[in-house]
């Protein structure tokens, strides 16, 4: 692999823009970046406010969106910017919408818009009111501080549309219950990064969160007290329409459904007693019985309910990963197997969907659900979620079935922003695998990793099969995840993953994607969304002062959370993996990954090369800052007892950052390390860790490198990645 190239490729700044006119105004932080950009001359000062005008049709949707925007753009700016100048001739934002949509928002609907700024005022054009609410995002983003303290909007002409109709965020509400008022945060959130699709998993093992008037017992018995009412969702689609986004269901069957027989034992394959809840993660012990007549007569009533309920023309019904070892122990299902001629449970489980698909059909729904459902006597009609790999992709798409993927884009598996960015929905990039594969301990050996990467290699769609993709969704899994820690966990992260949905392909600049998810973090505050500011309070709780809060400060900044679903597998093992499992360690107030670290990165990776000054100034400064924080981090994993687990991390820590520093000197000073040094940093380099905490070290591989450099051993290689070694 040539690591030259993957450095130019992925740390250089603006090597790939969307134009020429874009690189020559590098300073907008517009995320997702628009499809075309030509700049202007001057500026739309927001000083005195400005004058809405509206023609062509009206949407009360886009008289709202421009009511919120004057507050986002008053708290962004500093200053009241006033809907109603008392200059005499106040600058005019004319919004201009050319025909209606409709009641439900489809995923046909277009969402293209052109905005068009100059000094003396701005025309946003959209075919439909959709596109109006995007251009408002845009329009927002670009407003900044001018040198007077007010404000103002950079002349420029904007052409705008997404890549892909379905952009969107699952959000697992049935793990971990989510309040109404998280979601709609949440909401505006995807909203403002011109995501259109709030996927809610409503019912799995552990719950079922929707009241159903038609079966009651399904929330009395199988939510914990914790549920939404049909007026709770009823608010909650009326909420996200109003910001352009629409509201997918998911009913998890016949797998995943624990929950449904808290309720209803008689639906079980096997013998279930209703009084024991369960509420661990994992270990699925039984299922609905698709043999059960009276199975599809509950969700033809149940799912008609929900149906109504839910205005969408998708309607979601799980069908993942269901335990056919558990039907196997079941005479009923062998003989309705035999009766029905099904080889096997494969078989019995697409018999059982397509005898859904008839009732959701009924119900006026397209059917969806994970890559297990797929299957040739399916409606192609039917969209399948792609989760498992690039090959069942390709199998669907090959099939032609219409596909939303998800592979990639899991946010609890705590990969960085730049994985998440590279991974492209039809064209997945190897070279991205590869990098993250050298990174991660083990991962050279991951077999799913390598299954993917050379699927990915190989996965060549025709135009036929690319317009079957419809888009992808981020995925949100709450086993480890709660109301106060969600919003750390997926922003600002989300926005990489909703320019990857919106933008072209080849807008791919991972520096630059960075410098405006900084910019970005600042915005979401505006709404409500301040993953900063969460981790900050769980720190100083665990800490219990604001002094020893700032000492996990600055340790944070070298261990990220273990990759893929290493807590997960850890949690399970240890017993705690439930939904009353703490989530209030060190490693819940620790981000996904490291901004320092990945700076760090950057750093060593540029002053190997170029051996630049401010290379050297960044890296000793951040070395040095990591030194002297390690006495106080090292009293506090002796003192606290909720600190402790970190322990093994923080010597681990010591030994790295004195390899680092004296490696440094080596080559600063041009000299060969001797070979006792080498094979004395290579012995702490190559001991056994432990990855305590659930947490890993961050810059092992660069620290490798440097020792490498300074032992007269090449090791001009580069990665995307430095998340372990």
């Amino acid at each position: 692999m040539n690591r030259t190239a993957g450095l130019v490729r992925f740390l250089l700044v603006f090597i790939i823009s969307i134009s020429a006119a874009f690189a020559a105004t590098p300073q907008l932080n517009l995320l997702p970046q628009p499809k075309q950009i030509e700049p202007g001359a001057g500026e739309l000062s927001l000083r005195d406010g400005f004058v809405v005008r509206y023609s062509g049709v009206q949407d009360e949707r886009v008289t709202r969106a421009v009511d919120r925007m004057y507050d986002r753009i008053s708290r962004k700016l500093g200053f009241v910017v006033m809907k109603e100048p008392v200059v005499a001739n106040p600058m005019t934002l004319e919004i201009t919408c050319d025909k209606k949509s409709g009641e439900v928002q489809k995923v046909t609907d277009d969402e293209s818009y052109t905005l068009d700024v100059s000094a003396t005022g701005a025309v946003l054009h959209a075919v439909e009111p959709l596109g109006a609410l995007r251009g408002l995002e845009t329009l927002y983003q670009l407003a900044y501080n001018t040198g007077d303290g007010y404000g103002s909007v950079p002349a420029l002409k904007i052409a705008d549309a997404p890549r892909f109709a379905w952009r969107g965020l699952l959000l697992d509400v049935a793990r971990h219950y989510m309040p109404l008022e998280q979601i709609e945060r949440e909401i505006d959130g995807l909203s403002a990064v011109k995501m259109n699709v709030m996927h809610l998993h409503l019912s799995d093992d552990q719950s079922f969160r929707v009241v159903s008037k038609k079966y009651p017992e399904l929330t009395e018995k199988a939510s914990h007290g914790q549920f939404y009412t049909q007026e709770q969702i009823k608010e909650l689609i009326a909420y996200a329409r109003d910001r352009g986004v629409r509201i997918v269901p998911e009913f998890d069957v016949p797998g995943h459904s624990m929950a449904w027989l808290a309720a209803f034992p008689d639906l079980a394959v096997l013998p279930y007693d209703p009084n024991e809840k369960f509420t661990h993660f994992g270990g699925y012990g039984n299922t609905l019985d698709p043999s059960n007549p009276k199975l599809m007569k509950m969700l033809d009533r149940l799912f008609g309910e929900m149906a109504s309920l839910f205005p969408d023309e998708y309607f979601h019904i799980g069908g993942d990963e269901v335990v056919y070892s558990i039907w196997d122990k079941s005479s009923a299902i062998a003989e309705f197997k035999q009766k029905h001629n099904l080889k096997d449970d494969q078989a019995l489980q697409a018999y059982f969907n397509i005898e859904l698909e008839k009732v959701l059909s009924k119900h006026k729904k397209k059917m969806m659900g994970w890559n297990e459902i797929l299957h040739a006597d399916l409606p192609t009609s039917t969209v399948i979620q792609s989760w498992v790999g690039t090959s069942a992709l390709e199998e669907a798409v090959q099939r032609g079935y219409p596909v939303v993927v998800s592979l990639g884009y899991y946010l609890d598996n705590y990969m960085p922003a730049a994985f998440h960015y590279m991974m492209d929905p039809l064209h997945p990039d190897p070279q991205t695998y590869e990098d993250f594969m050298g990174a991660i301990p083990g991962g050279q050996k991951n077999k799913g990793l390598i299954a993917d990467r050379d699927a990915a290699k190989n996965f060549k769609p025709s135009p036929e099969m690319e317009k079957l993709v419809l888009g992808g969704e981020a995925a949100e899994w709450t086993e480890v995840t709660t109301p106060w820690s969600i919003d750390a966990e997926m922003w600002p992260r989300l926005a990489g993953i909703a320019e990857r949905f919106w933008s072209p392909a080849e807008v791919k600049d991972v520096t630059s994607l960075y410098r405006r998810l900084d910019a970005l973090t600042l915005e979401l505050s505006d709404l409500g969304i301040s993953p900063d500011e969460t981790l900050r309070v769980l720190r100083v709780r665990l800490a219990g002062s604001d002094a020893d809060a700032k000492v996990i400060n600055v340790f944070v900044e070298t261990v990220e959370p273990t990759k893929m679903f290493t807590r997960h597998i850890r949690s399970k093992k240890a017993g705690m993996y439930s939904i009353n499992t703490p989530i209030n360690r060190l490693v819940d107030a620790v981000p996904p990954e490291s901004r320092v670290a990945w700076q760090f990165h950057a750093a060593v990776n540029n002053w190997l090369a170029d051996h630049k000054a401010q290379d050297l100034k960044f890296i000793r400064k951040t070395l040095q800052r990591w030194e002297n924080n390690d006495p106080q981090m090292s009293r506090l994993v002796d003192t606290n007892p909720r600190m402790a687990e970190a322990k093994p991390l923080v010597d681990s820590l010591r030994g790295y950052l004195n390899a680092a520093s004296e490696a440094i000197g080596y080559i600063e000073r041009g000299e060969q390390a001797p070979a006792w040094w080498t094979q004395a940093q290579r012995a702490v380099l190559d001991a056994p860790r432990s990855d305590a905490a659930d947490l890993q070290i961050a810059n092992v591989c660069d620290v490798r490198r440097l020792v490498d450099v300074a032992s007269g051993v090449s090791n001009m290689s580069t990665t995307m990645f430095c998340i372990g070694d």
